[in-house]
């Protein structure tokens, strides 16, 4: 695998989506910004060890999804079963979530 660098491009990229990466998190286009105390707390809840299921809710369009994206990427090294990204967006019902990997964060 080689990478290519150009001036005035992005010259560092997020890690490769294969077999035995670390997990299967999705890469943001853009920075989460101003969400770093609701981050800070919820990486607390979830390190405390106290908690299996993190559940966000809230009104569509509020930055749930994105949130959750950005604290499993942050959870990242503290869970060596890795993380795992459960898109359930398009669900109706338990079975479409067909089988998965033990989802740690996410």
């Amino acid at each position: 695998m080689w990478q290519l660098t150009i001036d005035r491009l992005p010259s560092t990229f997020p890690p490769l989506k294969t077999l035995g990466t670390a997990s299967s998190l999705p890469q943001p286009a853009t920075r989460l910004i101003g969400r770093d105390e609701e981050l800070a707390e919820l990486a607390a809840v979830v390190r405390s060890g106290d908690v299996r299921l993190l559940t966000l809710t809230g009104v569509g369009g509020t930055g749930k999804s994105r949130l959750a994206v950005d604290l499993a990427h942050q959870l990242i090294e503290s869970f060596a079963d890795r993380v795992y990204f459960l898109p359930v967006a398009t669900a109706t019902s338990a079975d479409d979530a067909g089988d998965c990997p033990r989802v740690r964060a996410a």
